[in-house]
């Protein structure tokens, strides 16, 4: 068990560095925006998705914007599509 969260605080702007997120996003404008229409309009499991993370992070920060993280799930759907396997999905 973690003995403290305060070295995870952290975590995401460290991944950001180390990822170089910036120049990645500056050179490939667009494809996030594209995926996510691509997702919305061919995922049948994306309402499924919203309402499993809905009901168990209920009160998570990260979860709080409707479709922010979530979308991004389910941007892996279509290329990896074991990553969505769960009660009621199909196999």
């Amino acid at each position: 068990m973690l003995r403290s969260w305060e070295h995870y605080r952290v975590r995401g702007q460290l991944w950001a560095l180390l990822l170089d997120t910036e120049k990645v996003k500056s050179t490939k404008r667009g494809v996030y925006e594209k995926m996510t229409e691509q997702a919305q309009l061919f995922s049948r499991d994306i309402r499924q998705i919203d309402l499993d993370v809905n009901r168990t992070f209920q009160n998570h920060v990260t979860f709080r914007d409707r479709y922010g993280v979530r979308v991004r799930l389910a941007l892996h759907g279509p290329a990896r599509p074991h990553l969505l396997l769960g009660p009621g999905s199909p196999q």
